[in-house]
């Protein structure tokens, strides 16, 4: 994290990865003034405690994703109310979420730790709707009534019915991929966005 009391400048630019090997182009290079004054910060990434899959990777089946995770403290994601996922790029889109065809079936937890021994977790249901959904992205959205996420909230997403990769060559690379989850809070324009990038996840 960087805090800086002058303008400066910072350049960017395209390259062409074809040709950057041999010849290391950079094109349309250009130089942008950034503002006078500032602060550049990160958040505190999602702890991710759990990722599960209900069936095995295979070509031309659906899987359940499950994901437990907490939300860290001082992580300015309080309140917050969507909780987002992107899927590793060997799914390369979800060809009926594109098309609008199908949709997954995302649901929110909330945890409770019991106060006795053995200690238990357990979940109650978050009120809220799947909103946006792409080739690779959805994001459950929280009812307006209910109760916002808290920082060090124990929380459970699940996706349901996602369509796996679209072939054996992929699904077999599918613990090279990252599944990333963010949450954040659309009535602020994602302020207090915070995410968590699953490495090796998700090997049947």
């Amino acid at each position: 994290m960087n805090k800086f009391a002058a303008a400066g400048n910072f350049g960017v630019g395209l390259t062409n990865s074809t040709i950057w090997a041999s010849r290391s182009w950079l094109n349309e290079f250009k130089v942008v003034a950034d503002g006078t004054t500032g602060v550049w910060g990160g958040k505190k990434p999602i702890d991710v405690t759990s990722v599960s899959m209900g069936t095995a990777v295979s070509p031309r089946s659906t899987v359940d994703i499950v994901v437990d995770f907490v939300l860290p403290k001082s992580s300015s994601t309080a309140d917050s109310n969507y909780v987002a996922v992107q899927l590793p790029f060997q799914w390369g889109g979800v060809a009926k979420w594109m098309d609008g065809t199908a949709a997954p079936a995302m649901s929110l937890q909330l945890g409770t730790k019991s106060t006795t021994t053995p200690v238990k977790t357990t979940y109650k249901t978050v009120k809220g709707t799947t909103g946006m959904v792409s080739g690779c992205h959805a994001v459950f959205t929280l009812d307006a009534a209910a109760t916002k996420m808290a920082e060090e909230g124990i929380y459970r997403l699940t996706i349901g019915g996602v369509a796996t990769a679209e072939n054996g060559a992929s699904a077999a690379q599918m613990n090279l991929g990252s599944l990333v989850i963010s949450v954040g809070k659309t009535t602020a324009g994602g302020l207090g966005y915070s995410s968590a990038q699953l490495f090796n996840s998700l090997v049947a």
